[in-house]
């Protein structure tokens, strides 16, 4: 009998999450007794929100945003990571090209739009403690409409000097739109001041953990074989995104997916770890850096925030 399992990942089917379409495509979760039912939401940070409604299994989304959870809850009894896809953080703020903003500092005194629940918003008070100065220091206000359309409006001088987002996302989205300027556009990417922040990461009920790790370590399993062979062959996973729903073409699609494999997925550590394993030392510089910056209740530890114990052997995640 197969065993049911509600996943919630970041988006309605797009580039990056390949390895999770591509896994299903090829009837992976299958092959270790799951049947997935998948549903998307719209951001890294309000996925992880999410798994608190009760209402999902697991949900795939940033693991900084787990930090914060985790540190309003008694030790042991929230949710875990147990699969770190991102081994560089995809926040950014986007400016223009050849605008008053050169440098990160450059920043103060200027105006930034974003989301309320864009993770680049909420981690910006980290940003900026890295590069000294406060939040303070920045007006931001808050943003409607695509990020496309935000970043064509910023470059036009209508909107600001900066928006919060992903890197790929930002790209993605002005070419979502044929907007012309993508080539106006710079990226202020947080992993060259935050270098030890990671990014989404598979993350799983503290029920699950208690009731049935062996379906953790088959979810775990399938999403690994997912993600290796979309690595592989990159179209091949845009084909099973695509046949997903996905609402962008296929062009933005691949685009996007090998933009991720380029940037959020190339940190060197790769090389020993494998895909998703994370550095302890990284990851636990990373949770002092959170918990300072936004005064959290308390400091999240490595071995609450993330597990290892479900991954598959290091040479079933080499790629």
């Amino acid at each position: 009998m197969m065993k049911k399992l509600r996943v919630r990942l970041n988006h309605i089917p797009m580039g990056p999450l390949a390895g999770f379409f591509l896994a299903e495509d090829r009837n992976y979760f299958a092959d270790e007794g799951l049947e997935i039912e998948w549903s998307g939401a719209r951001g890294a940070s309000p996925t992880i929100a999410d798994i608190e409604a009760g209402d999902y299994d697991a949900v795939y989304g940033d693991i900084n945003s787990l930090t914060m959870l985790l540190s309003s809850r008694p030790v042991g009894t929230g949710p875990q990571a147990v699969f770190v896809a991102f081994n560089r953080t995809p926040l950014t703020v986007a400016v223009r090209a050849e605008g008053p903003v050169r440098t990160p500092r450059d920043l103060i005194g200027k105006t930034l739009y974003g989301h309320p629940h864009d993770s680049a918003r909420i981690f910006f008070p980290a940003y900026a403690r890295a590069l000294g100065f406060d939040t303070s220091d920045v007006e931001i206000r808050d943003a409607q409409g695509s990020l496309g359309a935000l970043v064509s409006a910023m470059v036009e001088g209508k909107a600001g000097e900066g928006v919060f987002g992903f890197v790929n996302s930002t790209i993605a989205s002005l070419s979502d739109i044929n907007s012309p300027h993508e080539p106006n556009t710079r990226f202020l990417e947080y992993s060259s001041v935050l270098p030890d922040f990671y990014g989404n990461a598979l993350v799983v009920t503290r029920a699950l953990l208690e009731s049935d790790p062996s379906a953790i370590r088959g979810l775990v399993r399938a999403t690994c074989r997912g993600f290796h062979d979309a690595i592989r062959d990159p179209r091949a996973g845009i084909d099973a995104v695509m046949e997903a729903g996905a609402e962008m073409s296929y062009g933005v699609n691949l685009r996007r997916f090998t933009g991720t494999l380029e940037r959020e997925m190339s940190h060197p550590e790769r090389e020993r770890l494998g895909i998703g394993d994370v550095d302890t030392a990284r990851l636990a510089r990373s949770c002092e850096q959170v918990a300072t910056a936004l005064n959290l209740p308390r400091k999240v530890e490595v071995g609450e925030l993330f597990s290892p114990k479900f991954l598959p052997p290091l040479g079933e995640r080499r790629y």
